[in-house]
């Protein structure tokens, strides 16, 4: 994982996490209370990501873990954790994107739940068709960078309502969008998001199965094309409260006067 100002590009196989400060005693240890705890209830989170060396057989991911508040340092040493076990410490683990040039999908899973819930377009999921998003699509052609929002909008309660992703290029003729409002673990979801989480960026399928991502879209696994993925102009943003649609009213009129 290099970054170069704003761009953080990965290469295969690399996972990084966007911290506050970096251990420099020559230790090499890591401690959680390096990693920020972002607040992302009521904000959007913005970025743009280049998938044109994603290719099939690749998973240029971007996603959030509570990694502030795991005290397990986890078999990885980094207190990295996630929905499916890889560091031997699970957590909740909102995934805005994995994505190569032929799919995307956005997850949402409890600690509990690696599967989780989401949309897209893949193997299993048709949010989007093949003609809008992919090389040369209609709305998204992957060729080109994207610029990707994710927003986590609440209640009037402050508790997490959903969790919308759009998608835009400038020279495009439409966006494609989608929301998770749904899922059952929407409530431990909304807890890890109030508590702070940490983004997580990653590049990996050399040598793995990426076809429950990618499979029907793409003819062949082809990860010894893959080089790196690089995301950048990352920025987080209050989200605008909706217009009041209370109904207006206006004073009496006097006696003897319309």
């Amino acid at each position: 994982v290099g970054a170069d100002g704003s761009v953080i590009s990965v290469g295969m196989n690399g996972r990084g996490y966007i911290a506050e400060g970096c251990t420099e005693d020559g230790s090499g240890k890591y401690h959680n209370s390096e990693y920020p705890a972002l607040q992302l209830l009521g904000h959007s989170f913005r970025y743009t990501a280049d998938l044109s060396t994603s290719e099939c057989g690749c998973n240029a991911a971007m996603y959030f873990v509570p990694m502030r508040q795991n005290t397990d340092e986890s078999k990885c040493g980094d207190y990295y954790c996630d929905a499916n076990d890889v560091c031997g410490v699970r957590c909740a683990e909102i995934d805005i994107q994995e994505a190569n040039l032929h799919a995307w999908y956005t997850t949402l899973h409890t600690p509990s739940d690696g599967v989780g819930m989401g949309k897209g377009i893949g193997r299993d999921r048709r949010t989007w068709s093949a003609d809008d998003y992919g090389p040369g699509g209609r709305c998204i052609d992957t060729r080109s960078p994207v610029q990707v929002e994710a927003r986590f909008p609440v209640d009037d309660h402050g508790a997490l309502r959903a969790v919308e992703v759009t998608l835009t290029q400038p020279s495009s003729p439409c966006d494609l969008s989608l929301q998770i409002s749904d899922y059952g673990g929407l409530a431990t979801v909304g807890s890890a998001l109030r508590g702070g989480v940490t983004p997580v960026v990653s590049f990996w399928g050399a040598g793995q199965d990426i076809t429950w991502l990618d499979g029907k879209v793409c003819q062949s696994e082809q990860s010894a094309r893959c080089t790196s993925a690089r995301m950048y102009d990352f920025a987080v943003e209050p989200l605008t409260p909706p217009a009041s649609t209370a109904p207006t009213t206006s004073a009496p009129s006097a006696p003897g006067h319309p």
